[in-house]
């Protein structure tokens, strides 16, 4: 259950939206082996229920053409069924998931009389999945492929693979690359969403994407580092967009959005006084396309740099001191409450933290953003400025 105020969600030009969610899970499994078989059966549903307000009840007053909050009532039921062989050196999988996705609404859908207040409309789909796929582990190589193959009584039929493979060279170095092909199906929301500056396309397709990634791993005792390098090709991207001189956005399928990066890290710990821990992270990502005259809502808007340094100390045993640095850079850009583009741009925020471990306890405290430093992330949306949480916590 969650209640919280959502400004920025939908339009930075209303700071009062608000939200309630409702969210109840449950799943039942069977395990059944015999031999080297193993079979797992899991039946699961979801029900979500989630009420939006433009203008939060009580607190703002609603505009003349504001005609009531969003009801949304979504559930998902399926079956998933898993056998696994030990064969070899590896394990073989086979299976198949059968799902429905439906969904009741004020909003999202298509209209439907026979529904209870305050749903007025209504729409579902019905998905089958089926997959395949060997873990390989002999010697200094792991390797896994897996298949798999999706019907959709709306979508048609899509699918996916991924292959991945490691090798261990000597004690301390990993080398690893992988190939994956991946497919979203649109939201509910990307299909039938309709407001004063939102235009939603029922006729989206799903969006597919194919990524290639390679890396390399060091590890010792003291030091510890690694680094790779991706590309991902992404083919009728969903996104929500709209031209420089019109305040409608559309859903609609990119013909192309592609994007490459790479990631590297480490951490170095010496035997000495304090057992200090020196680390840091970088990641860089860039997107391949021109968005000539539409301005994106997420599929263009990304974190282009992220670099993290930190120094973690313990000064005596159980308590542990650490600062830390980091740097973002948003690339992209978003439309503020008073109608005009922004651009993100970077941000350089400072954090502290101390904790205190006895036993099977943990007192902790940290502080964000010591800087006060006023930025925005994704949506145009501000984020909090300096911040302090502290807690306990307990394992049993």
């Amino acid at each position: 259950m969650k209640d919280f105020g959502s400004a920025g969600f939908y339009s930075t030009t209303y700071p009062d939206q608000y939200e309630a969610t409702r969210t109840l899970t449950a799943s039942a499994s069977n395990i059944h082996r015999n031999g080297s078989l193993r079979v797992t059966t899991t039946l699961y549903g979801r029900l979500h229920s989630d009420r939006f307000e433009l203008f939060r009840e009580g607190y703002a007053e609603p505009a003349v053409w504001y005609t009531g909050h969003n009801h949304h009532l979504a559930s998902s039921q399926g079956l998933n069924t898993r056998a696994a062989w030990h064969l070899g050196q590896g394990e073989l999988t086979a299976g198949i998931d059968l799902r429905r996705d439906g969904i009741r609404s004020n909003v999202l859908g298509v209209e439907d009389s026979t529904l209870p207040a305050p749903y007025t409309k209504a729409s579902s789909r019905l998905g089958a999945t089926l997959f395949a796929g060997y873990a390989l582990h002999a010697g200094p190589w792991q390797a896994e492929a897996v298949v798999l193959g999706n019907l959709n009584n709306i979508f048609g039929t899509n699918h996916g693979y991924a292959v991945a493979a490691t090798r261990r060279i000597g004690t301390n170095w990993h080398v690893v690359a992988s190939v994956c092909r991946s497919y979203r199906l649109p939201t509910f929301t990307d299909l039938y969403y309709q407001s004063v500056n939102q235009r939603a396309n029922p006729d989206l397709n799903a969006e597919s994407s194919l990524s290639t990634e390679g890396g390399i791993a060091y590890r010792s005792r003291t030091f510890t580092l690694s680094g790779a390098a991706y590309y991902r090709s992404g083919s009728q991207i969903i996104d929500w967009v709209r031209r420089v001189d019109d305040e409608v956005w559309y859903s609609m399928n990119h013909t192309a959005v592609d994007a490459y990066g790479a990631d590297v890290a480490f951490s170095y710990r010496p035997d000495m006084v304090l057992q200090p821990t020196l680390g840091g992270s970088y990641s860089y990502c860039a997107t391949v396309q021109d968005a000539g005259q539409w301005i994106s809502g997420s599929a263009l808007d990304y974190l282009k740099h992220k670099a993290l340094l930190y120094l973690a100390v313990q000064p005596v045993s159980g308590l542990t001191l650490k600062v830390d640095a980091l740097y973002r850079w948003r690339e992209g850009q978003y439309v503020g409450a008073d109608g005009a583009v922004h651009g993100y741009g970077g941000a350089l925020l400072a954090g502290a933290a101390v904790e205190y471990r006895l036993r099977r306890c943990v007192i902790y405290a940290e502080l964000h953003n010591l800087g006060d430093v006023r930025y925005r992330d994704h949506g145009g949306v501000p984020q909090p400025g300096r911040t302090l949480s502290a807690g306990v916590r307990y394992r049993y």
